[in-house]
């Protein structure tokens, strides 16, 4: 277990500074949720058709970044849990993904930064999005309702979907 933490604390060290790691998460998100909507739109267009993916480039923290809309009265309590899961999948192949790389990058440099704040960007997403959470943006009657991946696949779960 020590080395497990000595080798996370080091992999802390090794990122890049505040105001860089707030640009790379910037430009980072995008694909990040891309992949992530990707997912959720894959599983989808398997198993209850046409899918269509949003993304919202704007930083709102009010809004998701990115959604995947799809005729969910087509599908069954199985498919909400699959589709609902995809998304975080996909995630935590990008973050596969991005260790791998990361592995190739060398000790220090642009490119490892970049491999840094990819691989703290996919796993921030699977973690967030599997928290069985449901956000509302504000008290008022009829604000909008977001329900995390986690939310949705254990509603499924329990036939509240």
């Amino acid at each position: 277990m020590t080395g497990l933490i000595e080798r996370f604390v080091e992999f802390m060290n090794a990122t890049p500074g505040v105001p860089l790691s707030l640009l790379l998460f910037a430009l980072t998100a995008p694909p990040v949720t891309l992949l992530h909507e990707c997912g959720h739109a894959l599983a989808a267009s398997y198993r209850v058709g046409k899918a269509e993916i949003h993304l919202n480039f704007a930083p709102d923290p009010r809004r998701p970044q990115g959604l995947c809309v799809y005729d969910a009265s087509r599908a069954t309590r199985f498919d909400t849990v699959i589709i609902a899961l995809a998304g975080p999948a996909a995630s935590a192949l990008g973050a596969f993904l991005s260790w791998s790389l990361l592995q190739h990058a060398g000790s220090d440099g642009f490119w490892r930064d970049v491999c840094s704040i990819l691989l703290i960007a996919n796993v921030g997403a699977v973690v967030l999005n599997l928290l069985p959470l449901r956000l509302t943006e504000s008290r008022k009657e009829g604000a909008a309702v977001l329900w995390l991946d986690g939310r949705v696949a254990l509603d499924a779960l329990r036939g509240r979907a």
